[in-house]
């Protein structure tokens, strides 16, 4: 457990020089994190005033702040969901980088004794599962952590 938590640590690490965007991320989240409970409330409403009580002004109001609700979460949710990506790619090529920067500096018998292939999917392949790791992980840490509080 302690390991994993010292892997997660070191990986967040590699998305500071982004912490611009991950503040956008994280508000992005907190927008539709907060939104989520505002959609049922406003069904309430819908079916009290609008289909029983025959409110004229909520007839049109309630579906309005609806769509409005609906739309901003929605965009809310594109938000966090493009800048996370845009985070764990940005993240994936720093890691791509420095594994390369790595494997060049290593001796030439430690290259012979490892076949091509695998030196190959550590670049390509294990590294992109490292960075959805990353992204999935604090994606479903912050975001669904708000909506239950919400």
């Amino acid at each position: 457990m302690k390991s994993a938590f010292l892997l997660y640590r070191r990986l967040l690490g590699s998305i500071r020089p982004y912490s611009s965007v991950v503040a956008l991320s994280v508000l992005a989240m907190i927008a539709a994190a907060s939104l989520e409970p505002v959609l049922p409330a406003l069904l309430k409403p819908l079916v009290d005033e609008s289909l029983i009580k025959k409110n004229h002004v909520a007839q049109w109001q309630v579906p309005l702040f609806l769509m409005l609700a609906f739309l901003a979460k929605g965009v809310a949710e594109y938000a966090a969901n493009v800048s996370s990506q845009w985070i764990a790619n940005k993240a994936i090529t720093d890691l791509r980088q420095q594994v390369f920067r790595h494997q060049m500096h290593l001796p030439i018998p430690v290259h012979q004794a490892e076949t091509g292939g695998r030196m190959l999917s550590r670049i390509l392949y294990d590294i992109p599962q490292v960075g959805a790791a990353l992204s999935n992980a604090w994606i479903i840490v912050v975001r669904d952590t708000l909506i239950i509080i919400g």
